[in-house]
């Protein structure tokens, strides 16, 4: 297992350090093709392990002057990749389907 050191480890010497988190949601209800919704946030690596928030890479992924592991989880979910894709397959639902909200 790699790990946020180990990956901290393999980046020591790199200077391009960008990175983004994506995630991508299918829908597919059986009548047709899926549809693809997706969403992204723009970040770096960071050169160390940086607070204890959230889970995975949030430690050393820096979005702005913090990592994701040094934020809220509100300050997360308002600029979250997954939030993003969600929201999208939600209008689209809105949209295009016989949807009741709750």
């Amino acid at each position: 297992k790699l790990g946020n050191k180990g990956i901290l480890k393999l980046m020591s010497r790199i200077k391009d350090r960008r990175a983004t988190f994506k995630s991508v949601i299918a829908f597919c209800d059986g009548s047709s093709e899926p549809v693809i919704f997706s969403g992204s946030v723009e970040g770096e690596i960071a050169n160390k392990i940086r607070g204890k928030s959230g889970f995975g890479f949030d430690p050393i992924f820096l979005y702005g002057d913090k990592t994701f592991g040094e934020i809220s989880r509100d300050e997360k979910n308002k600029i979250s990749h997954r939030r993003v894709a969600f929201e999208r397959l939600i209008r689209w639902l809105l949209e295009h389907k016989d949807v009741q909200t709750i």
